[in-house]
């Protein structure tokens, strides 16, 4: 009789991956290079080209992360500007991507050193982007927030009993 390990790693492990592929697929739509639009996004984060936001990015353009919403090229060159002022040494490397039809899934180290602590920090985020007619029309992103403010100093305070 076979033992749970060998069970997960011989029909299980192998049955996921098959589903992933089969449901996110390995294909790309109408030939487009996504790869290449979500590094050229990823170049306009990290060096402040702003222009390469407008040739990846969608004119339908939303992103989500957390609660934040932003709808546009326009309001999202604003707010990587923001961003980029209030991190010295901002970097977003990429761990892990997967590509599918008409999405991408990038697992993601972001680290800097926030002007207003100055002490460096390096978390992992994952975002999902949507493609339409070859450009990011949508990006949902999450960040490990409490892993990079732990790393700057910052220490969770237990709310008040009442």
């Amino acid at each position: 009789m076979l033992n749970d390990r060998l069970i997960f790693r011989y029909i299980i492990s192998p049955l996921i991956l098959v589903v992933v592929i089969m449901n996110f697929g390995c294909t790309t739509d109408q030939g487009f290079d996504y790869k290449t639009v979500v590094h050229t996004f990823n170049k306009a984060w990290n060096t402040g080209e702003y222009e390469l936001l407008k040739q990846t990015v969608h004119p339908e353009y939303f992103k989500q992360e957390g609660e934040m919403e932003i709808k546009g090229v326009e309001p999202l060159i604003d707010y990587v500007k923001n961003w980029r002022k209030s991190l010295a040494d901002a970097k977003i490397i990429y761990v892990e991507e997967i590509y599918g039809e008409d999405k991408a899934a990038i697992r993601f180290t972001l680290e800097g050193i926030p002007l207003d602590t100055g002490k460096k920090f390096k978390a992992q985020g994952i975002v999902i982007f949507r493609f339409k007619e070859g450009k990011i029309i949508e990006d949902k992103s999450v960040f490990d927030q409490l892993t990079s403010l732990t790393q700057q100093g910052y220490t969770i305070v237990p709310p008040p009993k009442n």
